[in-house]
């Protein structure tokens, strides 16, 4: 009920569209799904609320026809047809960010089976990709995937940079002559280069690094 009340703030937005529900209010639309919810006295979870957010962009230039048809291919694709469940669809926009909400009974009307919500942020994750991918819109997914192959590929410059500054300095210590190798140990940690013994399960060492 808290929910509803606020998805359905006049503050927060305006609703986008809804799905056999005539309810004026929170309350009176959480007796209609009631009723239908009834009918199945073993389920426990029987509402699911989803959110779909586009980037800032994408949200000030989609208009409410196309943010409908994105909602309506979304739910389809999380097998939720339309005409089938009770579906209250609300823009909020009390933010920079429009985002949309959604408040759907479980239950199919006709049938009475609960739609499947195994792994359902995971899936709706996916589907809100490929959607996005389709319409040439921001995808949230694609920013993550782009941001962890940034860092994985600044990783590896960093480590050719340190390996390259480690190799410099070891020319610089070998230039100098040294007398014995633990002589090249301090000369390398005065340039900040610690060497370490490597030792193996026999407990000799077998290299250093």
């Amino acid at each position: 009920g808290s929910l509803l009340n606020y998805i359905m703030s006049d503050k927060k937005g305006y609703e986008l569209f809804r799905s056999n529900l005539c309810g004026r209010n929170p309350k009176e639309i959480m007796e209609e799904i009631k009723i239908i919810q009834d009918f199945n006295q073993r389920a426990v979870n029987k509402t699911l609320s989803l959110v779909l957010s586009p980037s800032i962009n994408d949200g000030n230039k989609l208009s409410d026809s196309d943010l409908r048809e994105i909602s309506i291919e979304f739910l389809k694709e999380l097998n939720i047809d339309i005409n089938q469940f009770q579906i209250l669809a609300f823009i909020h926009t009390e933010k920079q960010h429009k985002h949309l909400h959604f408040y759907i009974n479980r239950l199919n009307m006709n049938t009475l089976k609960l739609v499947n919500d195994h792994h359902i942020g995971k899936r709706a994750q996916w589907i809100a990709h490929r959607m996005a991918l389709k319409r040439n819109l921001i995808s949230a997914k694609q920013v993550m995937i782009n941001k962890i192959k940034s860092i994985e590929k600044k990783e590896v410059s960093d480590e050719k940079l340190i390996k390259t500054d480690i190799y410099k300095k070891h020319l610089k210590a070998i230039d100098k002559h040294l007398s014995s190798f633990s002589e090249y140990i301090d000369v390398m940690k005065s340039m900040g280069v610690i060497v370490q013994p490597t030792i193996n399960k026999q407990g000799l060492t077998q290299g250093h690094r």
